[in-house]
This record gives structure tokens, C-alpha cells and sequence, in this order.
């Protein structure tokens, strides 16, 4: 069984972008967060077994984004299509 995976972006396109690549790749994804406050509600609600963060969201430095960050892995959307593959 593949990954549920959450994405935390605030720009829409790369959300999408970056949803259709895992969808394409067989992963399931959840709710798009656009803020770590819409991500630790769907991370709450949903069980999410990856979340990829956004490590530049804007305005979110907080101590709450850095919790995110902390516990989840973060990754460059560049990376993406090479972590994908490498789970296949």
C-alpha cells in the first residue's frame, strides 16, 4: 500500500502540480494545507503517512511551522519526481 500524503504549499500552482505528480505516481493525497494551521487541522482529521512541507511558506514562521517542520520531512519540490522514483 502506497503513502497518504499531505502536501503544505501556499502556491497554488505548485500545490496542484505537485498533487497530479503524486496522484499520477499512485500515491493517495490529502486535503491541500496552504498554512501550518490548515495542516495541523488535516493532519488531525486525516492521518496523513508523509507530509511534504514548503520550507519557504509565507508568513509562517512561527513556532508552529517549526513544529511542523520538526516532525515531518521536508523537501525541495525540485526533489520530488527523484524521491518518487526512488520508492517505486
Amino acid at each position: 500500500m502506497k503513502a497518504k500524503i499531505l502536501i503544505v504549499e501556499d502556491q497554488f500552482i505548485e500545490a496542484k502540480s505537485l498533487n497530479v505528480i503524486l496522484i499520477n505516481a499512485g500515491y493517495s493525497t490529502c486535503t491541500i494545507a496552504r498554512s501550518v494551521t490548515a495542516a495541523l487541522s488535516i493532519i488531525e482529521k486525516e492521518k496523513p503517512d508523509l507530509v511534504l512541507v514548503d520550507i519557504f511558506l509565507q508568513g509562517e514562521e512561527t513556532p508552529r511551522a517549526s513544529l511542523l517542520r520538526s516532525h515531518f520531512i521536508s523537501i525541495y519540490q525540485d526533489e520530488i519526481k527523484k524521491f518518487l522514483n526512488k520508492t517505486k
